[in-house]
């Protein structure tokens, strides 16, 4: 996942919860794993609930038109 962080810099970031934490906390997360999309704002744009493979988050790149 760190190479998708750094190709996709200031475009968008996922922020993968794995457990219960502050992280989970700050995001309001019922449900862990969570994948959550931020724009480069830092504003939520997406939420996926589940384990994500590199496919899944380069998948839901492309429905949020980031390539």
């Amino acid at each position: 996942m760190e190479e998708l962080r750094s190709q996709y810099a200031g475009k968008l970031e996922v922020v993968m919860v794995l457990s219960s934490t502050e992280q989970a906390k700050a995001y309001q997360t019922r449900y862990i794993p969570a994948s959550i999309f931020l724009d480069s704002n830092r504003n939520e744009v997406s939420r996926v609930t589940g384990a994500m493979t590199r496919q899944a988050v380069l998948t839901e790149f492309a429905k949020l038109g980031v390539r």
